[in-house]
C-alpha cells in the first residue's frame, strides 16, 4: 500500500488544497490474467517524448481544419503569448492539469502499468496521473471508506481537464475514448470545448517504442476531425524524483515549455 499525495489549486483566491488518498496503486504486484498479458505485453515500463515538442500537430495537414471561431479563438492565444500574457493558460499560470491530449507533451517520463481492470499512467511532471478504464470497478478500501482506486470508473458530473477514458483492446492495441472535457487547450495555443471527444488508438511500433495516434472531434472549434501522432521511446525504470509544479512557479522557474 501506498500513500499519494495531490496538490490541488483552486481558483477562488489563492485557496490550495494538499489532497492525501490511501489507495493501492502496487500495479506491480498486482495479478494480470493470461488474455491481458497476450494483448498488453510491452505496453508497461518507462516511457518518454521521442522529440520534445509543445505542438499538437495535424498528421498530413499544415494547421487544424479550424471553424471561425477555433481560429479566432487559436489567434487569440497566439498574440496575447507573443505579449508574454499567459492569463488563458491555467498549467502555465496556475500549474492546473494539462487535460488531454496535452498532458501526453508533459516534459520528462511517464510509467504504464497495465491490469484487467485499467491502464494506469503516471508522470513525473508533478506527480500527475491518468487513468483508462477497462470496464470494472474496483471496491472501495474500507466499508468507511468511499474512495474507489478506479476513478475512471466513475460518472462525471460537470467537465474536468482530464474527463473521463473508457478503453478497450483490439488484439494488441488499446483503444481508448475520452469525453467530459471543459473549455481547455489542447496544447499551448490550440482551444478546445466542453464537446472536445479523443480517440487514441496505441499500440507498439517494435519493442523499444511507442504510437499513440489521437484523433480529435470537437464541432465548436475544428470543421471536421483531424489526428496527431505521438511517439515515445522507452528508457530506463529509474524512480521520478519529486516535482511540485507550484514549488516551481514560486522560484520563477517554468512550469510548462512554451
Amino acid at each position: 500500500m501506498k500513500r499519494q499525495c495531490a496538490l490541488v489549486g483552486l481558483s477562488i483566491g489563492a485557496i490550495l488544497i494538499t489532497a492525501c488518498s490511501s489507495f493501492n496503486v502496487a500495479a506491480e504486484s498486482s495479478p494480470r490474467s493470461d488474455t491481458l498479458a497476450a494483448h498488453a505485453s510491452g505496453f508497461d515500463g518507462t516511457w518518454r517524448l521521442i522529440a520534445p515538442q509543445t505542438e499538437v500537430r495535424p498528421d498530413g495537414e499544415v494547421s487544424p481544419p479550424f471553424t471561425v471561431a477555433g481560429k479566432k479563438a487559436y489567434e487569440d492565444h497566439l498574440a496575447a503569448a507573443a505579449q508574454g500574457n499567459f492569463e488563458f493558460d491555467q498549467t502555465t499560470q496556475r500549474c492546473s492539469s494539462p487535460g488531454l491530449p496535452r498532458v501526453m507533451l508533459a516534459p520528462g517520463r511517464f510509467k504504464i502499468y497495465v491490469r484487467d481492470d485499467i491502464v494506469l499512467m503516471r508522470f513525473e511532471w508533478n506527480r500527475l496521473f491518468r487513468e483508462i478504464n477497462l470496464g470494472k470497478k474496483r471496491q472501495p478500501q474500507s466499508a468507511n471508506s468511499p474512495i474507489t482506486f478506479n476513478r475512471g470508473a466513475e460518472e462525471l458530473l460537470v467537465g474536468t481537464m482530464m474527463g473521463k477514458t473508457d478503453g478497450h483492446w483490439e488484439g494488441g492495441q488499446l483503444v481508448a475514448e475520452s469525453a467530459g472535457f471543459s473549455d481547455k487547450l489542447l496544447d499551448n495555443l490550440l482551444p478546445n470545448s466542453d464537446a472536445l471527444k479523443l480517440t487514441e488508438r496505441w499500440r507498439l511500433k517494435g519493442r523499444e517504442t511507442l504510437e499513440d495516434q489521437v484523433t480529435i472531434e470537437d464541432p465548436a472549434n475544428y470543421a471536421r476531425p483531424w489526428s496527431t501522432t505521438l511517439r515515445f521511446s522507452r528508457v530506463a525504470a529509474e524512480p521520478f524524483p519529486e516535482d511540485i509544479c507550484l514549488d516551481r512557479r514560486q522560484q520563477g522557474e517554468v512550469t510548462w515549455p512554451h
